[in-house]
């Protein structure tokens, strides 16, 4: 995808196979004045963008299918050193902040790091960062950032990170969290089948999927339920009482965001 507005040094690549993470990243960014962004969704694809030129800086999803955001990585690095290619900047965009996950990202050849849920301030520093200032402001005057709202008292719910997604997708907004509670009722069957399976990388990686939708979107406790699951998959241990209180928690989640879609 990508806009009328041409930035000097080339698109910005999104990889991501979450459609409600696609929609939160493109709009954080369109805020900020990009336009000329690419999203793919597998890490195939995001080599091959990157191998056809044109690519300023790569946000990297990690857990992918087909190939995932370090492999992706690994096969964008040894392109380069093959062809003499220049170093294009590739951050991790993961829900997994702990040091052995960074660690891991910058042994595949990753440059830097953003968590999930992905924060506009944060955003910007990186763009910054790697972009360097001047264009980042100059995008910045073309689609400056709405404001962002006051903390909720919704405790399933944190409204500041809501907030900001309603202010960067405006009346889109309404159909972003129409794509969160479809995906995600899609993703609570699927963790009941896994685990009624015992297919324990199932159900880890279906967690993953939903502790990343979810921390974009505000629904915090969902994605602490999604991480819990996700840590007793990884331990080959099946979680079903964690899976109730997650499953619980998401329906919670669902009702706050409808009123929050209403003003609430």
């Amino acid at each position: 995808m990508s806009g009328s507005e041409t930035m000097g040094q080339g698109r910005i690549l999104v990889a991501e196979d979450n459609g409600v993470n696609q929609k939160v990243v493109l709009g954080l960014l369109r805020s900020l004045g990009y336009h000329e962004v690419e999203v793919v969704e597998d890490g195939q694809q995001a080599v091959e963008a990157v191998r056809h030129g044109g690519i300023a800086l790569v946000f990297m999803d990690c857990q992918m299918p087909l190939m995932d955001g370090f492999e992706a990585t690994r096969a964008i690095r040894a392109d380069e050193a093959a062809t003499g290619r220049a170093r294009v900047p590739v951050l991790a965009m993961t829900a997994n902040t702990a040091t052995d996950d960074r660690d891991r990202c910058q042994a595949s050849g990753m440059d830097d790091f953003v968590a999930k849920p992905v924060l506009l301030a944060e955003l910007k520093e990186k763009l910054e960062q790697w972009l360097g200032a001047a264009e980042t402001a100059a995008a910045t005057e073309n689609g400056a950032a709405a404001p962002v709202g006051a903390e909720s008292a919704e405790s399933v719910l944190d409204a500041a990170v809501a907030a900001q997604a309603r202010s960067i997708m405006g009346n889109d907004f309404t159909l972003l969290v129409s794509a969160y509670q479809d995906d995600g009722a899609r993703m609570v069957e699927q963790l009941h089948s896994a685990l009624e399976a015992g297919d324990h990388e199932a159900v880890r990686r279906t967690a993953h999927r939903l502790k990343g939708a979810s921390g974009n979107i505000g629904a915090h406790r969902v994605g602490t339920r999604c991480q819990l699951l996700e840590q007793e998959a990884a331990a080959g241990r099946l979680a079903h009482a964690a899976l109730e209180g997650l499953a619980a928690d998401f329906k919670l989640a669902c009702e706050a965001l409808e009123r929050f879609v209403h003003g609430g």
